[in-house]
């Protein structure tokens, strides 16, 4: 495999995605899925019918386990548009982010009571991992020193993490909410490490087309679960009015999400990414925090 020149071992990402970036996104299919078993136990079962605050702590402890699986999803699918997604060290990223995705998948609906340490490890092996995997490949690449300070951070927030699994539920989702709130700022604001500065890296290096891609895999992921769920839901029966309607609306609502996400955001999301700063100011869009 062709490589860059001295110290840049990684190839750039190519414009299509690879098979194995399809089959991660496939792992999402089943842990969306869960995600959904987990918010309705957490508003109904659990709080008997959603009343009162119980739907909103139960909705709220669901929010922050997708935000999670978010995370993870979002950080391999900018690792694997900045840098070529064939190469053996990239594989090795995604690799380890699908099998935690799974198991963080499988702990979903248990998170906050008996499977809290399989969640909390399963997402900090897939975060601790890619900047890890990526120093080793990168040399004396100038992103070496950014994959550094993302290393550092989730090493901190890792330790939250951990801790969390092992107290009780009200003091886990706390601890998990300030780690993740805290991962989620340091990428907006370049990963500031004491010592080591905060990351100028351009957003805009980056393949377009194949970021853009990923965005509209993962969107279709997420409208299929929702469809599957809705198929599921209304084929269990009973075929009254009601139920009939509620399946119309959930299918038509679906198909108006891709007419306006993959018919015309999503084909625009490619320029919008590898649009050059000369081109006149923008904002900067929530996907660009993950430019690691």
């Amino acid at each position: 495999m062709a490589t860059h020149e001295a110290g840049r071992r990684l190839p750039p990402a190519g414009d299509r995605p690879t098979f194995l970036e399809l089959f991660f996104d496939l792992v999402y299919v089943f842990a969306l899925t869960r995600i959904s078993v987990r918010s309705f136990e957490d508003l109904a079962l659990e709080t008997g019918g959603a009343r009162g605050w119980g739907a909103v702590t139960g909705g709220a402890k669901t929010l922050l386990l997708l935000l999670a699986l978010w995370a993870v999803w979002q950080g391999t699918s900018w690792t694997t548009s900045r840098y070529d997604p064939h190469h053996a060290w990239l594989q090795a990223v995604v690799i380890t982010a699908l099998v935690a995705s799974m198991v963080m998948g499988v702990a979903i609906t248990r998170a906050f009571t008996v499977t809290g340490l399989m969640f909390a490890v399963a997402y900090v092996a897939a975060q601790l991992s890619r900047p890890l995997i990526l120093l080793l490949a990168l040399s004396s690449h100038p992103y070496r020193r950014l994959n550094l300070r993302m290393l550092l951070v989730y090493s901190a927030t890792g330790t939250l993490w951990i801790i969390g699994a092992f107290v009780p539920t009200n003091p886990r989702v706390l601890l998990w909410t300030t780690a993740l709130a805290a991962e989620y700022l340091a990428a907006r604001f370049g990963w500031p490490v004491p010592g080591l500065g905060r990351s100028t890296v351009s957003r805009w290096d980056i393949a377009g087309e194949h970021l853009a891609e990923r965005y509209q895999q993962f969107f279709l992921v997420a409208l299929g679960e929702t469809i599957l769920v809705a198929g599921l839901a209304y084929s269990e029966g009973p075929y009254g009015g009601g139920h009939t309607i509620a399946f119309a609306l959930a299918l038509a609502t679906s198909i108006v999400l891709w007419r306006i996400y993959v018919q015309r955001a999503g084909q625009i999301l490619a320029e919008a990414v590898t649009r050059p700063a000369s081109a006149g100011p923008r904002p900067t869009p929530t996907w660009s925090w993950w430019s690691g």
